[in-house]
């Protein structure tokens, strides 16, 4: 059993870097896709189009819809927590994943844990599945807003 005074301690753990990497990589494929798609003949892709009005406006919907995922897992990067280590009682180990296959860790101070909002994640639109991803908002002394999923493992939440 530990005494009070052992560190470092386990705080959350998430496993889902190797599915990001993939979701990451998947996105990034859809982009150059989307890209090589369009780009490859422009001339092309705008005589699809009765007006080039028309060819400007798909333009943009194919760049928007083809990268916006892309654009969603890079602000993720550095901000979706993977590890957080109680380094010493009033010092944390955060440790996030990075859209460049590398987790990228740095010091915190405990008062990071003390002031966290609670996301639903809940989403109920008509013909799509049900989503439930409840999310924790953390908020670092720079601001900079860090993402912990709920379905990660709390593995030791009382902190000492």
């Amino acid at each position: 059993m530990k005494k009070q005074t052992d560190f470092p301690v386990l705080v959350y753990q998430n496993n889902r870097k190797y599915t990001l990497n993939a979701v990451g990589m998947i996105c990034l494929g859809l982009s150059i896709f989307v890209f090589y798609i369009i780009f490859h003949d422009l001339d092309g892709f705008f005589m699809e189009y009765s007006n080039p009005v028309y060819g400007y406006i798909a333009l943009t919907f194919f760049l928007i819809a083809g990268n916006a995922m892309l654009v969603a897992m890079v602000w993720l990067s550095g901000r979706y927590v993977l590890k957080i280590v109680q380094n010493t009682p009033n010092e944390l180990i955060v440790t996030t994943w990075s859209i460049t296959g590398f987790s990228k860790s740095f010091i915190q101070d405990k008062q990071l844990l003390a002031e966290v909002d609670f996301i639903k994640g809940d989403a109920h639109f008509s013909g799509v599945p049900r989503v439930n991803a409840p999310w924790l908002k953390l908020k670092t002394n720079e601001n900079k807003t860090l993402v912990v999923d709920m379905q990660g493992d709390f593995s030791n939440w009382h902190f000492k």
